[in-house]
């Protein structure tokens, strides 16, 4: 299987690329004939050159260049509409700062839909020096090819007086990356040989996946076709999602669609955990899933992700592709109010014990990996003031508290962290930990602008009296040192 491009996200209703602040969420995705239609300029082109723009932004005190526009300047190949003839040449931009921004690459070839850009979309696409009267994003139906030739064949079908009608797209296996989150997307790869069936009504058409995982189907009949991949036992829907899209064939103008089938592994970890008692726990109790190679690198610096107990303590991990992993509670979190346990690990025998290693191989799925929890630690409440400079009771501070086995701050309590008017707080801990306390005012949170306390390295024990925190300290991110003593 060969690796898909992510520059396929174009084709999706949602595309894969996010920043920080939001995803690029497009409407219904048009076919080849009315993006023809709607586009200011069609062709087929290779990346010559790129020019690109650059913004300095802060970002919680911190320095930070960023990508504002893109602007790919094309060899023109063949135009469909939008470049004069005899124009071998084409600029098209995109303000790449947005979420929905599409990233061109150097030396290779496209077709693309191109708008036009007016004096009201100044503010959008022209972000930076860079000055553009074509541009696109990635709800167009801009593509690399070969991966576009599909909407090359029907454009030119449709220019030609021969109009098509086909159905197509592709069936990718999205890789879980579970060492960066529970649906953070890893490797993109084309899966052939899956059947693929579209239905409309008593008409039925068949097609196979290539090698890149590529299907077509041609001379369709207008027609409201559902399209599904017919999968295996080793593979499921993304996210548990139904593989099924369901499309519209009404020559000229919707004269072929594409579907873009994203499918999983069908590997499953599932559990139950129970109380020392042996009953069901509780719900909302966290379960990690780690991957075994990190399990020497101590706790907080596990690799993997988790998810939180559902009723009658039932856990499961899902979309899971082959390999060794480990199943136990508190893992990859601080033990919190919510779910106070550390290390606590899935062991064959009910005593708790050591981690056992699972082998997720030919056998999809690991039923009744269950874990016995032992006493939840008790709670403990940190409490304190947080005063200014001058010693008066500072109102609306935040308060964070880090756990310093974790390396990691701990789970927001029932309550704000946040001080009243008499500066006051009292937050919701665990007992016998070393926390690192710390109180700020935010003047800009996104900019780090504000005023801070230095932190206090505290034991959650009888013996703790209240504790200050004067803030003083100029900006709101910690410093990167090591946790200062108890």
């Amino acid at each position: 299987m060969r690796a898909i491009p992510l520059l396929i996200c174009a084709a999706l209703a949602s595309c894969f690329a996010v920043n920080d602040a939001m995803a690029c969420t497009c409407l219904a995705g048009s076919s080849p004939c009315s993006g023809l239609e709607q586009a200011a300029a069609v062709f087929v082109g290779s990346v010559r050159s790129i020019e690109v723009t650059r913004a300095t932004v802060e970002r919680r005190g911190k320095t930070e260049e960023v990508l504002t526009d893109m602007l790919a300047h094309f060899s023109v190949e063949r135009s469909f509409k939008g470049i004069p003839a005899g124009r071998q040449t084409a600029d098209v931009g995109s303000f790449v700062f947005s979420s929905c921004g599409y990233h061109f690459e150097e030396g290779r070839r496209y077709i693309v839909y191109a708008g036009a850009v007016g004096p009201d979309d100044e503010r959008q696409f022209r972000g930076g020096d860079l000055k553009y009267d074509l541009a696109v994003n990635g709800c167009s139906r801009t593509r690399p090819l070969p991966d576009g030739q599909d909407d090359v064949d029907l454009v030119e079908a449709m220019l030609g007086g021969r109009p098509e009608s086909r159905i197509f797209g592709k069936v990718v296996l999205v890789e879980r990356d579970l060492r960066k989150g529970l649906f953070a997307k890893g490797e993109m790869s084309g899966v052939p040989g899956v059947k693929i069936v579209a239905r409309d009504g008593a008409r039925v058409h068949e097609a196979v996946t290539d090698e890149s995982g590529g299907f077509r189907i041609l001379a369709v009949a207008p027609g409201r076709y559902e399209v599904r991949p017919v999968l295996g036992a080793t593979h499921s829907g993304y996210l548990g999602r139904d593989p099924v899209d369901v499309v519209e064939i009404r020559p000229p103008g919707l004269c072929g669609s594409d579907s873009i089938f994203l499918l999983q592994g069908s590997g499953v970890i599932r559990g139950q955990l129970f109380d020392g008692e042996g009953r069901p726990a509780q719900p909302n109790i966290e379960v990690s899933l780690v991957f075994a190679d990190s399990a020497g690198k101590g706790l907080g610096a596990f690799e993997g992700a988790s998810v939180w107990t559902k009723d009658e303590g039932r856990y499961e991990f899902n979309g899971l592709g082959p390999g060794d992993y480990i199943v136990g509670v508190g893992l990859l979190e601080p033990p919190n109010w919510r779910s106070p346990y550390s290390a606590v690990y899935h062991h064959p025998s009910a005593a708790p014990g050591g981690p056992e290693i699972l082998h997720l191989r030919d056998v999809t799925t690991l039923e009744n990996i269950d874990i016995h929890l032992p006493a939840p630690i008790p709670s403990f409440v940190i409490r304190g003031v947080v005063v200014d400079g001058t010693g008066r009771p500072a109102a609306g501070a935040r308060i964070e508290i880090v756990d310093v086995e974790y390396g990691k701050v701990a789970d927001k309590p029932e309550k704000l962290f946040q001080t009243g008017a008499d500066g006051m707080f009292a937050v919701t801990g665990i007992a016998d930990r070393k926390y690192r306390v710390r109180a700020f005012v935010a003047e800009n949170y996104l900019a780090g602008t504000g005023t801070q306390s230095e932190p206090v390295g505290i034991v959650t024990n009888a013996a703790m009296e209240p504790i200050t925190l004067t803030l003083g300290k100029p900006g709101i991110v910690p410093e990167e040192t090591g946790p200062p003593g108890p």
